[in-house]
């Protein structure tokens, strides 16, 4: 969740309609990504409340902590259930609902945080070793040696657009599942992400452009003479005529 997040409630009909495509009379609903499918999957998991473990899922979203929204009672109902859940350690009631934290897989090697993880290092059996701070769209932070095979993991869609770099060398972008993932050698260092749109260079090129266009707007151009008809020589004589 990132702000205050998006509720079912606060969702317009547009974007409710993205997932419908065809024509009129023809409507078909568009099936999941991955990312979609894991959300619902790991939702029904925590609500239904049976004992199943959804930190696997949750560690891949970057989930830290669960909220439920103090409705009525059946939400009451529902946090009972919740609190039943492997991996889910109730923190109380706060003023948007019921909060619990997230307790870590590992958790000899990884502490509970107070905030969400967005980045992780994981080791070759895909266990998390360790949790990177983030921003929105970039990270920077050292990260210590380890032994061969281990991965950055992002809790986001592989993309293109995203690249990293350990020490200034650029690091080989892979996938973990859904997820944009880059191979991490055993050596530390200083570890950098950063995301780029694909279209970004075409963006800056078109300013420039369009810049420039504005530029050469602004230059005063010098006015042009009337035309009077007469070449200079007739001119010339014209005017030595009358002063005769």
């Amino acid at each position: 969740m990132r702000g205050a997040g998006t509720t079912l409630d606060g969702l317009s009909t547009i974007a409710a309609a993205r997932p419908i495509m065809g024509a009129p009379g023809q409507e078909t609903v568009r099936d999941d990504d991955a990312v979609a499918a894991s959300v619902r999957n790991v939702v029904a998991t925590i609500v239904a409340g049976q004992g199943v473990d959804p930190r696997a899922e949750l560690e891949q979203l970057g989930v830290g902590f669960v909220v439920l929204r103090a409705a009525d009672t059946a939400a009451q109902l529902t946090a009972s259930r919740m609190d039943a859940v492997p991996g889910l350690v109730a923190v109380g009631k706060t003023d948007v609902g019921w909060l619990w934290r997230i307790s870590p897989l590992n958790q000899p090697v990884i502490q509970a945080a107070d905030v969400a993880h967005r980045v992780r290092i994981v080791d070759g059996a895909g266990a998390t070793v360790g949790l990177i701070p983030s921003q929105p769209v970039s990270a920077d932070a050292a990260v210590p040696a380890g032994p061969e095979g281990r991965l950055v993991v992002l809790a986001e869609r592989a993309d293109p657009g995203w690249s990293a770099w350990l020490d200034g060398r650029r690091l080989t972008a892979t996938t973990s599942g859904w997820a944009q993932a880059f191979t991490l050698p055993a050596q530390g260092g200083q570890l950098s992400l950063r995301y780029e749109a694909p279209w970004a260079p075409w963006t800056g090129v078109a300013q420039a452009v369009i810049i420039g266009l504005t530029a050469l707007l602004a230059i005063p151009m010098p006015a042009r003479r009337p035309n009077t008809g007469l070449s200079r020589d007739e001119g010339s004589l014209r005017k030595e005529h009358q002063h005769a």
